[in-house]
């Protein structure tokens, strides 16, 4: 974050409009992930009277070609600011103007503190959309991929080329860590060992559970059935995001357990 000298004035303002600062309404819907978000406009209007009241005004604009800089100025002169990369997807002006679009969405709600809720048009009123998570792919709905779950944590066989643990160079999860330098492999294997077993489910059937336990096939199912959950526009909740994430770590572990060589640049 950059700021001017002195931002008494303008944090005083700030902290008061904070009270008249609206939520941005989800109003739109994203046609790919079947998802309500808060556009550019909505933020807008969340915000607007809230920073006229109170003498703040907002400034976006395009800098070093790839960052979009938001700027929060006051009456007395005092400003803060915050920039946020663009990441363009496309590589003509359509994909660059949307970049610019999202930029300055989540670039304003972030330095004004805007959250966003759903607009149901009432209907919350009359009745409330189920949160409850899809079930869990484990045990009963996985009867053609071999026997379900144990309930208790058994011995995993990490093995390389073993029958239950599949090659992970081949994974869709596994993404190389950037190359800060040389540790041991020792090293890696044992940070990367304490992390999967730090890493707990905390609910569902395989609650207190690692995926060390669960076996690298059966945690690849898991995450594949995630995946699609969320394609499919259904309700994921975070630890399923996590275990998720949490394959990376398991596949690089593996990866790293059949090197023959003293160190692995890391």
């Amino acid at each position: 974050m950059d700021k001017s000298e002195d931002i008494k004035e303008l944090l005083s303002a700030l902290a008061k409009a904070q009270e008249f600062i609206k939520v941005a309404i989800k109003d739109k819907v994203n046609p790919h992930f079947k998802s309500k978000f808060a556009d550019l406009e909505s933020v807008q209007a969340a915000t607007k009277d809230a920073l006229v009241k109170h003498g703040l005004f907002p400034i976006q604009l395009i800098e070093d070609e790839y960052y979009l800089r938001t700027i929060i100025g006051h009456s007395s002169g005092q400003w803060i600011s915050s920039r946020f990369k663009l990441l363009i997807n496309k590589q003509d002006m359509q994909g660059l103007g949307s970049a610019i679009t999202y930029a300055r969405r989540y670039g304003l709600a972030a330095i004004l503190n805007v959250a966003s809720d759903d607009d149901d048009d009432g209907n919350a009123a009359v009745s409330k959309p189920s949160t409850k998570p899809p079930p869990s792919p484990f045990p009963d709905e996985w009867p053609e991929h071999g026997p379900p779950v144990q309930t208790k944590p058994r011995p995993v066989n990490h093995a390389p080329g073993s029958r239950n643990e599949p090659n992970p160079q081949k994974s869709e999860f596994a993404n190389p860590p950037e190359q800060i330098g040389t540790v041991s492999l020792t090293e890696i294997i044992e940070d990367l060992h304490a992390q999967l077993e730090a890493w707990k489910f905390p609910a569902g059937v395989n609650a207190g559970r690692t995926l060390l336990d669960i076996g690298y096939r059966n945690s690849k199912k898991y995450a594949e059935w995630v995946l699609e959950q969320e394609r499919s526009g259904n309700n994921v909740i975070d630890y399923q995001r996590k275990a998720v994430e949490m394959m990376d770590v398991f596949s690089a572990y593996l990866r790293a357990k059949e090197e023959n060589v003293d160190e692995i640049p890391f």
